[in-house]
């Protein structure tokens, strides 16, 4: 004769014993959730109470309303500001994305190399901050390989970097080269 097993019911238990280890999960999960509160929702919300006061550096400050919003409002470097922001999230929020994305789909199935063309194409994600500005500093040079490649397309063979034109455009070069590897992975 033989024995069948009745299958194993899968799913949410209930009672006092389910009760008791969801609160001890809980509890566990507790001082992480306390710590995202005070490091994230705090400084938040001190940055928006500071701004309707006059904050010094030192300590203190006093309750002026929406006086700093008003000189802000006035302020035409604000309004430069803003604009530059708003040009180079335009640039390079899609340049990333449309990176990203590419590449993610070349390498997505397996072929001989597909490995070593991720861990290629993550690299700029892994390097240190200093290393690539100091190369993309000589990139973009007066006589670097890119302005001596985008002569060749007609433009001048100035420093992109000292240009008021085209130094966001390289900025956004750069911007998309560094982040890419984490949208593609």
């Amino acid at each position: 004769m033989a024995v069948v097993a009745e299958p194993t019911r899968r799913g949410r238990r209930s009672g006092p014993q389910a009760r008791r280890e969801a609160r001890i999960g809980l509890l566990f999960v507790l001082p992480c959730f306390l710590l995202f509160l005070a490091f994230r929702f705090g400084p938040g919300i001190a940055g928006v109470l500071m701004s309707f006061t006059d904050y010094t550096l030192t300590g203190g400050g006093s309750f002026i309303g929406l006086d700093n919003f008003t000189r802000l409002w006035d302020d035409p470097l604000f309004w430069q500001a803003l604009k530059v922001t708003v040009l180079y999230t335009v640039l390079a929020v899609p340049g990333t994305l449309i990176a990203s994305v590419s590449l993610a789909l070349i390498t997505r199935r397996a072929f001989r190399g597909a490995k070593f063309f991720r861990s290629v194409f993550f690299l700029p994600v892994v390097t240190s901050l200093v290393l690539a500005a100091t190369v993309f500093v000589w990139i973009f040079s007066t006589g670097g390989p890119w302005s001596t490649l985008m002569s060749w397309f007609g433009m001048s063979e100035g420093s992109w970097l000292s240009d008021d034109v085209l130094v966001l455009p390289a900025l956004a070069i750069v911007g998309v080269w560094s982040r890419f590897g984490y949208g593609m992975l």
